[in-house]
């Protein structure tokens, strides 16, 4: 236990997170033009917010407490995203009081959010009226996601920390079972798969299905959950490619013209399981989207297996672009056949002329590198619009179609195209 107590104190000596934080707002300031300062803001509670630091004019304001109601910054942790104010003194989302006297005429304001709740805000202000282009709203919001894995790292760190030092027996126990438990899913596939159509939102026609996979067994478990839980135990990739194996199966039940989408994370990709299923099917028909789940230290074996893939017929997507940097860099590095633009972007996409102004230099890149781009997560009619007026060509989404199972598909296609195409 002694030894646990000093390798906890070694960590957070080496990676101290406000330190990480005033280094991003530092970098901030410098990459934003309009900039004079950056800050970054914790909530204390429901109503309040304390800046933890800050670079420019700013400097000084660390510690100061400010009340989240009537500020663009409260306004950005209610609705979850991203707000920019052009000019203070028009906007009334902003501090009438407050802005002016800071000297403050234009606003970024990033949420810092987990999906267990609101960490903080990633702030951005300019003396001058319109200060902030949409590029700098960008860069703001991919540093912002480095943020709040700093904070939110921190966070869980002391939890579990605290944790393991009152209970890390009881914790090793539950480690075994949760092993036993995955293993007998993956011995037996104990698991059922779902597929969402994917449509040409032009024609109505269906380009692929995404096969989604669901453990009914786990109560309220996500499957995103459970497949992390899986490699936490060491049993990520054997369950990643099970359910490749078994997603594939189902190829021959989609129409001849349609792809199959599946999802499968870096260390399942390098582990050549993924490419090895695929050379008892059609590859040229298989979409691979690439998760977050897992990690792969050995990246000439994930290069590897993605020259394998290709080679196969297969195509990569990368999903979740426009959320942060890392799926950026992923797009940059990887140079995928599909780029599936990320549910949070397309949420409110009719109202918001940021995540428009996001959305077209995607497909403008896109279209510069010759790679398809998918919609994700189509809620609303309204957001159905705004994406076909964008030039967005292919699209999923609960608006479009439910996941369904694979015998459902047909009569669930034969309402969907209909819909589409009038």
């Amino acid at each position: 236990m002694d030894e646990w107590f000093n390798l906890n104190a070694s960590i957070r000596r080496a990676v101290d997170p406000l330190a990480l934080m005033q280094r991003v707002a530092d970098q901030a300031l410098g990459a934003l033009e309009g900039a004079d300062e950056v800050l970054v803001g914790l909530v204390v509670d429901d109503g309040s917010l304390r800046y933890a630091c800050a670079a420019g004019r700013a400097s000084e304001r660390v510690g100061e407490e400010i009340p989240l109601e009537d500020s663009l910054a409260g306004q950005a942790l209610r609705e979850r995203r991203t707000l920019l104010a052009g000019d203070t003194e028009t906007d009334p989302r902003a501090d009438r009081e407050a802005s002016p006297a800071r000297g403050i005429r234009s606003m970024v304001s990033v949420p810092l959010i987990r999906p267990d709740g609101a960490l903080g805000v990633l702030n951005a202000g300019s003396h001058r009226p319109d200060a902030f282009e949409p590029r700098d709203v960008v860069l703001l919001a991919s540093m912002a996601e480095f943020v709040t894995a700093v904070v939110g790292a921190a966070r869980d760190f002391s939890r579990v920390t605290a944790r393991l030092s009152s209970d890390a027996r009881g914790e090793g126990r539950r480690d075994a079972a949760a092993r036993a438990w995955i293993e007998q899913i993956v011995t037996t596939r104990d698991f059922s798969l779902v597929f969402q159509p994917i449509f040409d939102l032009e024609n109505g026609s269906m380009l692929a299905a995404e096969a989604l996979v669901r453990f009914s067994a786990w109560g309220s478990k996500t499957p995103v959950a459970v497949i992390a839980l899986a490699h936490r135990v060491g049993l990520g990739v054997d369950l990643e490619v099970a359910i490749a194996q078994a997603a594939l199966a189902h190829l021959g039940e989609l129409p001849q013209t349609a792809l199959l989408s599946l999802n499968a994370g870096p260390a399942a990709l390098a582990s050549g399981g993924v490419t090895a299923a695929l050379a008892d099917v059609e590859a040229e028909r298989v979409i691979v989207e690439l998760t977050e789940q897992g990690r792969v230290d050995e990246h000439p074996q994930l290069a590897r297996a993605l020259r394998d893939l290709r080679a196969a017929g297969a195509r990569l997507a990368i999903d979740d672009a426009g959320s942060g940097f890392a799926s950026l860099m992923h797009i940059l590095r990887l140079a995928p056949e599909v780029i599936k633009l990320d549910g949070e972007l397309i949420s409110s996409i009719d109202v918001d002329p940021v995540r428009r102004s996001l959305a077209s230099s995607l497909l403008r890149f896109a279209a510069e590198s010759g790679s398809l781009t998918i919609a994700e997560r189509i809620e609303t009619a309204a957001e159905l619009q705004a994406l076909r007026e964008l030039g967005v060509r292919h699209g999923q989404g609960f608006h479009l179609a439910r996941p369904v199972p694979a015998s459902d598909l047909p009569r669930t296609l034969a309402r969907a195209e209909a819909g589409l195409a009038a």
